[in-house]
């Protein structure tokens, strides 16, 4: 899809005099939604679309792309970061960024409905048995029972606490690893029929899965992963899959992207890896579900700026008013995506 021209600027006529910019979209989003977004935030103030992240505002609003540098931050001088994601792993290694607000409850309940979607695939098996042009008259099939299964979830964020409450009257025993939530031990890795992968990307997460990981699963465990792609080591996952030709993987995240999915094309054959591309979190309400979160945020923040007639005291208030995220100190919420 084609973005918008980069000069694109809303002069509101209200008495609101906020600044917002959005260096990126991504390229699910339809040319009709940006015209909505513009709509929305003209009423606060000027709007800038596809500046350099250096371009001065009140307010930025960004996604999973937005790079920061030091000077970025230094120049734009941003007094608040709406992000309509789930994952903010761009921001984890930043300093002195102004307060975060995330729109986890945008995102996170598709990616928890990819991954449930994911697993049923895996286990229904339903391909094999429409597949048939004729009555089969040993009816055999082949599968265990949902609530025999033992799953781990790497992760217990939006999308790990959605996963839980959905999986808990469907399977046998569920194993939490969340060291920011007192979960420290690994060692149910060893009996899991399902690890499903869903922290964000921090340092205490990357390159989890690597080569001891895969040691100790089960040679026909399930890996389910739409969070972030360095969470896996690709080398290490695909020697494991050689040697444990019943194992599979959902990958919907990768190391690099874009992923050339040719790289998977053994794995591929051989019916062990199903491969997407990033795309869990996308779904049809998703541009509506932005826009309501955006206004609900953009209200407030306009009877703020009425009671108060001050740019920092009006956002001060909206960050107090929701749950922000502060990348000033110790992160105790970095293993949540």
């Amino acid at each position: 899809m084609k973005m918008m021209a980069t000069t694109s600027i809303f002069h509101s006529n209200l008495s609101h005099p906020f600044r917002i910019h959005r260096p990126h979209l991504s390229p699910y989003f339809s040319p009709s939604y940006l015209e909505e977004e513009k709509k929305l935030f003209s009423s606060l103030g000027e709007y800038f679309f596809q500046r350099p992240l250096e371009t001065p505002c009140e307010i930025l609003i960004t996604n999973t792309h937005t790079a920061f540098s030091p000077k970025d931050s230094q120049k734009n001088k941003a007094l608040l970061i709406l992000h309509p994601n789930s994952g903010w792993d761009n921001f984890v290694d930043q300093k002195n960024l102004p307060p975060i607000l995330l729109g986890n409850s945008i995102r996170a309940p598709a990616v928890c409905d990819f991954m449930l979607s994911c697993l049923f695939h895996h286990y229904g098996k339903l391909h094999q048995l429409y597949n048939k042009t004729q009555w089969d008259p040993l009816r055999r099939y082949s599968r265990p029972l949902l609530e025999d299964l033992k799953v781990t979830l790497l992760g217990k964020g939006h999308i790990g606490e959605l996963l839980l409450k959905k999986l808990t009257p469907l399977v046998k025993q569920i194993h939490c690893y969340d060291p920011f939530k007192g979960h420290n031990a690994l060692n149910e890795i060893e009996e899991s029929d399902v690890i499903f992968v869903c922290p964000l990307l921090h340092s205490s997460s990357k390159k989890l899965l690597n080569s001891s990981f895969f040691k100790q699963l089960k040679k026909d465990v399930l890996l389910i992963n739409a969070s972030r792609g360095e969470i896996i080591q690709e080398e290490e996952l695909k020697k494991f899959l050689t040697e444990n030709p019943l194992a599979s993987c959902y990958l919907d995240v990768f190391e690099k992207e874009p992923q050339s999915f040719s790289s998977w094309d053994f794995w591929l054959q051989r019916n062990q890896i199903f491969l997407s591309s990033h795309i869990a979190g996308v779904y049809d309400s998703l541009e509506q579900r932005t826009l309501i979160w955006l206004t609900m945020l953009t209200q407030q923040l306009k009877q703020f700026y009425e009671t108060y007639q001050d740019l920092s005291l009006a956002i001060s208030a909206l960050v107090s008013h929701n749950r922000p995220i502060h990348l000033q100190g110790p992160n105790y919420d970095a293993f949540l995506d």
